[in-house]
């Protein structure tokens, strides 16, 4: 590629690249183009490459345009050189038929192989290469030769040639694509093709007033446009220009290339060290909170206060002699103690005291007042009632309570309630003095009428 970009910026086209016309230098590792026996100035590449009706090149490795008779240029070169390197990944070039016509007529119509089709070593990244560099019409082949060389090297680290854009697929192969209109005469040269390089080692075409006799003679007769490349080095025929980068380009591609690997590590390195920190770090110190005082409030506003600042009762039952039942005795833990949320707290409440004493204004009540003021006290009166003759309590009223009024006993105690009958018992008092038997009856409540009788065996006022 280095000595077909070389030739093509003087002005020069092969015309006949082949594997006999590419020489490899052992002793110098290089490899060398040669035969320049029917190779054209661009500039005089009108001349078609058709020589007395025959075609001018080798048929396996012609270009379309070659094989046409048509005019030829730099890409002309490169499609013949696809052909060479198909030829050196498969061991066969891309088109073969039984004659030089049908091998021409395949190269202009027909479509080759994948190079991997036969060699499956080829990667599909060089197979692109070499299906671009392959094209029928050329320009939508590859435009010059650094370009080529440009494509295998990103093929040798996979990176394929880019598909065209839907608006610049690849025209019909068998369209020709228009030249500049060209008047330059060949007639001279129809026979060598490099004469013009006479007397010329800088790659120059000679001015008419410089030929000499001869064949040179025609050239003279008919002024031509000459081929002179420019300062900037531009290639011919207005073929976009694709050099490599200079060394010292290369040097700063590296070197930012290498700045910025240095930055994503270094980018890297300190996200993974933030991010470690992040994760083993302690956790933040949890906000502790204070558990409220909730003494002598009843049991539904002492829950309210507990759950309003964010902790969780447990409610716990127990007797207590002082506080009334259902009023709130203390939590556990006390209060003010910092407890964080959501943990959990005892709340006692009072179930009344564990003892009682047995009301001492029993007696005196009806039997239905008195059960009122024993559950109220926290006993129970028995099932049944005790009755009993009570010369000083009406019937129906409580004289006296078992255990008695005024003892204390445990809560829940049963308590037996005498009631009164409304009756006594008569004492005996026969052989008592008349007064003796007044005063008794009198004790109980009783009057007495005397009547007297005779009686043999009681004394008498007995």
């Amino acid at each position: 590629m280095s000595a077909l970009e070389y030739s093509h910026k003087a002005g020069i086209v092969h015309r006949d690249i082949k594997p006999a016309n590419v020489m490899f230098c052992e002793d110098s590792n290089t490899v060398k183009v040669m035969d320049f026996g029917i190779a054209r100035a661009m500039a005089d590449s009108s001349a078609t490459m058709t020589q007395t009706q025959a075609v001018v090149g080798t048929a396996q490795y012609l270009s379309p345009e070659q094989a046409r008779g048509e005019t030829v240029d730099a890409r002309s070169d490169l499609y013949s050189a696809a052909c060479l390197l198909y030829e050196m990944l498969t061991g066969r070039p891309p088109f073969i038929g039984d004659s030089p016509v049908s091998v021409a007529y395949q190269h202009v119509r027909e479509i080759p192989e994948p190079a991997s089709t036969f060699n499956p070593d080829v990667s599909p990244a060089l197979d692109s290469v070499l299906a671009k560099a392959l094209q029928k019409n050329r320009a939508d082949r590859f435009q010059d030769a650094a370009a080529f060389r440009r494509a295998l090297r990103a093929a040798r680290n996979g990176v394929a040639v880019p598909d065209l854009p839907a608006g610049e697929a690849p025209t019909d192969p068998n369209v020709t694509v228009p030249m500049p209109d060209r008047t330059v005469q060949a007639t001279a040269y129809s026979l060598t093709g490099a004469k013009f390089l006479d007397d010329s080692p800088g790659g120059r075409l000679r001015t008419p007033q410089d030929a000499t006799l001869g064949d040179d003679r025609a050239l003279a007769a008919q002024p031509a446009p000459v081929y002179e490349p420019s300062e900037a080095d531009e290639l011919p025929l207005g073929l976009p220009h694709e050099r490599e980068r200079t060394p010292r380009q290369k040097s700063r591609r590296r070197t930012w290339i290498a700045t910025l690997v240095i930055f994503t590590l270094l980018v890297l390195a300190g996200g993974g060290l933030w991010l470690y920190n992040m994760m083993n770090q302690p956790p933040p110190a949890v906000t502790k909170i204070q558990v409220p005082s909730v003494a002598a409030l009843s049991e539904s506003e002492a829950l309210q206060l507990l759950y309003r600042a964010k902790l969780n009762p447990q409610l716990n039952r127990i007797p207590h002699d002082i506080i009334a039942k259902g009023s709130a005795i203390g939590t556990v833990p006390d209060a003010g103690t910092l407890m964080e949320p959501e943990s959990k707290v005892t709340l006692n409440i009072s179930d009344g005291p564990s003892s009682v004493k047995i009301p001492d204004n029993l007696p005196g009540r009806t039997e239905a007042a008195a059960r009122d003021v024993l559950r109220q006290a926290g006993l129970v009166g028995a099932p049944t009632t005790t009755m009993a003759n009570s010369s000083s309590v009406p019937a129906g009223i409580v004289i006296t309570t078992k255990p008695a009024p005024g003892q204390t006993v445990a809560v829940g105690s049963t308590v037996e309630l005498v009631v009164s009958t409304g009756k006594v018992a008569m004492p005996e008092l026969r052989g008592l003095p008349k007064a003796e038997a007044e005063a008794a009856l009198k004790n109980l409540g009783l009057a007495m009428q005397v009547r007297e009788v005779e009686n043999s065996e009681v004394e008498p006022e007995r």
